[in-house]
């Protein structure tokens, strides 16, 4: 079958000559031909409107000569050669080209500085192409201001429209960027956009303001491997911000090997350690770039902007080197200096001083803590916080040299400690039994074994604790003297059984992996796997196989650390009330601070989202907005905290959208001080089941409980300030009345309503206002979360990124 296009004149028969073939079948007068109306392929047209002049004639040649034959099997054959090398060069190209750079595609909208017009829809319009440069130039010094700054080509602006219910201008584009891009992700692209939306670091958008909700990156191309970026745009939530989820990248690039040396600035000779390394925090590559610059790091401390100025300097010029490597100042340390000292420093410095690339404490050998916490308690005015049973130092140096407890050993967290070699030697020598807690835990694969007692990782290599001393559990004995079937068996019952321990939903994983990451570490291995008892001995463990482990999600409503005989003796000793909260009494509560001040309250209900009241954000949602989580008060820190910023909010469609859902930027660790709360799944009766809430005391900020009544299961409004109301709420008062008291406090929004219900804690209220003082008989009232309960599950899927 061939057509040819007829159109009124018959053009002339073409002529080919291919080896000697002439006329090969294509002469009009050689075909016998079918006509079929132009109408019966397309609607376009009737046959009256088209006629005769224009139909695809349809041919088919009935017969060949031998010799006209052979050329068209030839032709063919040469059209085939030619159309697979047109395809193999275009593949080639296209991969070459996908190979040259990575294209993200993103958008936002405006809505405010500048509005969509008609002469926009035409991209060949003189309005829209100084339109597009304009906003091009914008995000070309954005991000060639940014660290990815190396690798960024480009960006481009696709189109310019509006949304169908207003006039509010649509940016689409295209950002081109290198593809040697180190783990760079669509999130990382957002970020930089965000955070300049938030805050203008740069300047670009000061003419204009652009909804963050509306903004959007997304690589268009995915990488050959799929494991390289995993993080795309998911569906959508009002008010929801997503992309946030980076891990941050060490101030330091990592060098192997470094070369420990003697500190020589005699400047810092006073520094508690005496080897450094180069280049130092400050990017000196020797001591003669630090001698050059040493004047200006100086004049800082002439300033006596901050007490701790001449520390922090020391260590950012002369890092603390060991086995090799460097061990930067903690992420607090470097903050507390940044705000005390930043308008001090000059651009040189301050340029190259980012805390948010410093570590956080997870323990020892993280980090360096500012030097001597107890010290700055006591010039703070805060002595009575020393030796009184809270720790309030990460170090935790305000309660080790105590006369209950001494450095080196292991805190119990109430007034107590124990000898670290006492910690799981099948003894509870703490009242709380901590010391007998995750003598089985799980060691993330990159960590060494001197992470911190109080964390511990959902997934990673099996640890065994013995003594105080730390082991990798060796598989070599399973792997060659066992069946398969016996050692997975065993395997299964080992993972299983630490899971369970430390409080895990389900054991998702076990196998056995080489700690190809091992540096000095000991190992252990089961001295007869068939026992009905299980006995470690200390193995080399030449083959370095391990077994690796990986948990599903933290059980909720569970409060492992927490001791009521404890919690009784120490509250008992407050002057501000006889229910004052001990380290991991509370573990699923949440103090939001804002710009560093705190705001809110929010509960803890899985490993990487919070709940609270939509009222806390409403005045400043484009703040820095930081959780700490498993604190007992607001104005110290413990190593039982864990803290992180805010990086995403949803906003409940339920009702007037009075709760809210928020993202942490990490998930907590494993912790027995920071847990999730369980989240309702029936509509339960309140009558007769205990029930909380919490607030901080008003003079030493510390955490405390409130005991209530449940009055009403579904009170409205009105039956508080008796305004008219839709939304159903739960309303309590306090069970013990107290005549003539003090000031014990503010309830701020998001205080938790929290009620026991067979053993597991759940959180059935929030609260949406804050409540100065509140009096002892006064009521109270709580937002049912029940009615949210089924949109938060699926919020929380649906923005999962697995």
């Amino acid at each position: 079958m061939e057509f040819t296009l007829i159109s009124g004149h018959e053009p002339p028969s073409p002529t080919y000559d291919v080896t000697g073939c002439s006329n090969w079948g294509l002469s009009m007068d050689a075909l016998q031909q079918r006509s079929v109306p132009f109408s019966a392929i397309s609607n376009s047209t009737t046959p009256s409107e088209s006629g005769d002049s224009h139909q695809i004639k349809f041919t088919h040649k009935e017969g060949c000569t031998p010799t006209a034959c052979a050329c068209v099997i030839l032709a063919i054959l040469f059209v085939s050669l030619g159309a697979a090398a047109g395809v193999y060069f275009g593949l080639q190209f296209l991969d070459l080209a996908k190979k040259s750079e990575r294209v993200y595609k993103g958008s936002f909208v405006i809505v405010g500085g500048d509005k969509y017009t008609s002469s926009l829809a035409d991209a060949l319009s003189e309005d829209f192409q100084e339109k597009a440069q304009a906003y091009k130039a914008r995000l070309d010094k954005l991000y060639n201001s940014s660290v990815y700054k190396n690798i960024f080509l480009q960006s481009e602006i696709l189109a310019l429209n509006k949304r169908d219910a207003d006039k509010n201008l649509i940016v689409h584009f295209n950002l081109h960027l290198q593809p040697d891009q180190g783990g760079l992700s669509a999130a990382d692209l957002y970020v930089i956009l965000s955070e300049e939306v938030m805050r203008s670091r740069t300047g670009v958008f000061n003419d204009i303001q652009i909804d963050q909700d509306s903004i959007q990156i997304q690589e268009r191309k995915p990488p050959v491997d799929d494991a390289f970026d995993k993080w795309v745009p998911r569906r959508q939530y009002p008010g929801y911000v997503e992309g946030l989820t980076t891990t941050p990248s060490s101030a330091m690039a990592r060098i192997v090997p470094r070369q420990c040396t003697a500190i020589e600035v005699p400047f810092c000779s006073s520094l508690f350690y005496n080897m450094t390394s180069y280049p130092n925090i400050v990017e000196h590559k020797n001591i003669t770039d630090v001698m050059s610059d040493l004047v200006t790091f100086r004049q800082i401390i002439d300033f006596e902007c901050y007490p701790l100025a001449h520390d922090f300097v020391c260590q950012l010029l002369q890092p603390d080197c060991q086995d090799d490597d460097i061990v930067m100042p903690c992420k607090d340390f470097c903050e507390d200096f940044w705000r005390s000292c930043k308008k001090f420093l000059p651009k040189a410095v301050s340029e190259r001083l980012d805390c948010s690339k410093f570590p956080k404490f997870s323990g020892h050998g993280t980090c360096h803590q500012k030097p001597g916490c107890s010290n700055e308690l006591r010039a703070l005015g805060m002595s009575d916080r020393i030796c009184d049973g809270v720790v309030d130092c990460k170090d935790s140096s305000d309660e080790t040299d105590c006369d209950y407890c001494k450095p080196d050993q292991f805190i119990c967290g109430d007034r107590q400690c124990v000898d670290k070699d006492r910690r799981c030697d099948l003894r509870e020598d703490c009242l709380n039994g901590v010391d007998e807690r995750n003598c089985m835990s799980i060691s993330p694969s990159t960590w060494g074994v001197k992470e911190s007692y109080y964390t511990y990782s959902s997934s990673g290599f099996l640890l065994y604790s013995d003594s105080g001393e730390n082991a990798r559990i060796c598989s070599d004995n399973l792997n060659y003297s066992l069946p398969a079937t016996r050692r997975d068996v065993i395997l299964q019952s080992l993972a299983v059984s630490t899971c369970s321990a430390l409080n895990f939903e389900v054991t998702e994983n076990v196998e056995m992996r080489r700690d190809v990451n091992a540096v000095q570490t000991d190992y252990v291995q089961l001295l007869d796997p068939l026992a009905s008892s299980i006995t470690f001995v200390q193995v080399s463990c030449d083959s370095q196989n391990v077994v690796y482990v990986k948990c599903g999600a933290s059980a909720c409503g569970l409060r492992p650390a927490h001791s009521a005989r404890v919690a009784r003796s120490f509250a008992l000793n407050l002057p501000e009330g006889k229910f004052g909260a001990v380290h991991g009494q509370w573990p699923w509560h949440v103090a939001l601070f804002k710009n560093g001040d705190y705001a809110c309250d929010a509960t803890l209900i899985s490993d990487d989202w919070i709940l609270t009241s939509t009222a806390c954000f409403e005045s400043d949602p484009h703040a820095i907005w930081t959780a700490r989580l498993g604190i007992v008060r607001l104005t110290s820190s413990s190593p039982f905290d864990q803290e992180t910023r805010i990086t995403g909010m949803v906003k409940s469609p339920v009702g007037s959208g009075l709760l809210s859902i928020l993202k942490l930027e990490q998930s907590i660790n494993g912790s027995d001080y920071v847990r999730p709360s369980c989240l309702p799944g029936h509509n339960y009766s309140l009558a007769g089941i205990p029930c909380n809430t919490l607030r901080w005391s008003a003079r030493k900020s510390h955490l405390f409980e409130v005991k209530l009544t449940i009055t009403a299961n579904n009170c409205s409004e009105e039956t508080v300030n008796n305004t008219s109301s839709k939304q159903k709420s739960i309303c309590a008062m306090e069970s013990e009345v107290m005549e003539d008291e003090e000031c014990q406090g503010d309830e701020t929004e998001g205080s938790p309503l929290l009620c026991n219900i067979n053993d597991k804690w759940y959180i059935l209220g929030i609260s949406s206002r804050k409540v100065t003082c509140p009096s002892s008989n006064k009521q109270r009232r709580y937002h049912h979360t029940f009615e949210h309960v089924q949109w938060i599950r699926h919020t929380l899927e649906s923005l999962r990124i697995h």
